[in-house]
């Protein structure tokens, strides 16, 4: 089964609904999405009612991608993102949730530049995933990410970080066999049954940036 972990939608910095979200993931047969907007499960709430009201056949669940100072962080199956002071505590109380914490693009702050995270032995250790291929990301980082899920024995997911519907699954998730609930999905990550692909060069990120900022 195919997934597009990493999406945002209008209930953050996107420029597209969820009708968009499930439209595009269904073209493009895609067996599931994630609505992962900045800071809010608004957007992936959203999502999920849309899909259930509408019959639609899409595997999804709960996102969030929490921006701290230290990193990117995606959030999954939680329904309310607690309070934390650090990364290490946010981690703790989304696993005692039956949630799943995965860095975000650990190379792509401001494209090339390396979050802080990527030298906190302690987190690295606690975290389930590392996203190893997003699709706002250049590969050079995007490999240096692999590097870092290598080191640390991390499953790689991959997203494509869309903000507009044109970006939806230019990166995603694999998973070697078919699921139909979270817990599927957090059984193949476990196992790491997953694996990521996709991904874009500079020309085709810049390019899909200025659409963006060009649409209304």
């Amino acid at each position: 089964m195919i997934l597009d972990m990493h999406v945002h939608t209008r209930f953050s910095d996107g420029k597209m609904s969820v009708k968009d979200v499930v439209s595009v993931a269904i073209k493009k047969g895609f067996g599931g999405v994630v609505v992962t907007d900045h800071d809010t499960l608004s957007g992936s709430l959203a999502l999920m009612r849309h899909v259930k009201e509408r019959g639609v056949e899409l595997v999804t669940f709960p996102g969030i991608e929490v921006s701290t100072r230290e990193a990117h962080i995606l959030v999954y199956n939680v329904l309310r993102i607690p309070k934390f002071e650090t990364i290490v505590e946010l981690v703790d109380k989304v696993h005692d949730e039956n949630g799943i914490v995965v860095f975000a693009h650990p190379f792509g702050k401001v494209f090339l530049l390396e979050y802080s995270l990527v030298r906190n032995n302690e987190v690295l250790r606690k975290i389930d995933a590392i996203e190893c291929i997003n699709g706002r990301v250049p590969m050079r980082s995007n490999l240096k990410a692999l590097e870092l899920a290598r080191k640390y024995s991390k499953p790689c997911i991959g997203g494509s970080d869309a903000h507009i519907p044109e970006e939806i699954g230019v990166a995603y998730t694999m998973v070697d066999k078919e699921i139909s609930s979270f817990d599927d999905l957090l059984d193949a990550i476990l196992k790491s049954k997953v694996r990521a692909n996709g991904g874009r060069n500079f020309m085709e990120i810049a390019r899909t940036i200025i659409i963006k900022h060009l649409r209304r």
